[in-house]
């Protein structure tokens, strides 16, 4: 009797222990579960920043076209009229050749349609050969904007249009980093107040999207030659404005 109590004594403690055993198995395996989830476990916060600046060069586009009976004399009164606001934008105003440079060139016939009674339709007429030179002008110096259109529309150009204000490349990539800058301080700022509602522990920085951004205010200017007095181009008016450069950012934290 003795004997078999002391066997069911020992049958007993030895399946507390293995239950234990287990149980603290599971209890471990749960425990790095979640450690590994935690440390494979990411959140991602946005943020962004925006710089304004003043445009420091402009551009604008002049055309000149002409239509004569012979493609030679369509030519020469382009290309004279042509050649004298060149010289005024090379050799007065001093622009650099590399910013006024043409953009398109254009030779077409034109015809007219007319009626032709005898065969009941219309038949095509030649009226003329027409020549089209485009030229796009870069302006360094902004103040000097409004001036040097005016004279440009007082030589009698097809038209003068596309006016935009622009920040030059070197001035854009500084505002771009500054606008990262402020981005990348937004998104960090962010994650550390909902980090703190939350009691979420974030770890090390796993990545970082950055995107940047040019946003030009729309400066319409258009006008022909054809419509306006050369005493009203000579009181052009222009406004700069300011631009925008922003940059958006999203960075990803790895939770702890």
């Amino acid at each position: 009797m003795d004997t078999s109590n002391k066997v069911n004594k020992i049958f007993i403690l030895s399946a507390t222990v293995l239950m234990f055993t287990v149980s603290l198995g599971v209890f471990s395996f749960i425990s790095y579960q979640r450690v590994a989830e935690n440390k494979n476990s990411t959140i991602t916060f946005s943020g962004e920043g925006t710089v304004s600046s003043t445009p420091n060069i402009a551009e604008f586009t002049f055309n000149i076209s002409a239509e004569r009976d012979e493609l030679k004399e369509a030519r020469e009164e382009v290309t004279k009229k042509v050649d004298d606001i060149y010289d005024y934008l090379l050799k007065e105003k001093k622009l650099d050749k590399k910013d006024v440079k043409t953009t398109s060139y254009d030779i077409r016939p034109n015809y007219d349609y007319v009626s032709d009674r005898g065969f009941g339709g219309s038949r095509r007429v030649f009226r003329g050969y027409e020549v089209s030179h485009t030229t796009s002008v870069k302006i360094k110096d902004i103040d000097d904007t409004s001036e040097i259109i005016s004279a440009v529309s007082d030589k009698k150009p097809s038209y003068v249009s596309n006016l935009t204000f622009k920040i030059d490349e070197e001035e854009k990539k500084q505002l771009q980093d500054e606008a990262v800058a402020i981005a990348i301080l937004n998104a960090k700022k962010r994650a550390k107040n909902i980090a703190s509602s939350t009691n979420i522990k974030l770890g090390k920085i796993q990545s970082i999207y950055i995107e940047k951004n040019y946003n030009r205010n729309p400066q319409p200017f258009a006008f022909s030659t054809k419509t306006i007095s050369a005493e009203f181009s000579a009181d052009i008016q222009t406004s700069v404005g300011e631009n925008d450069v922003t940059a958006s950012v999203q960075i990803t934290y790895r939770l702890r």
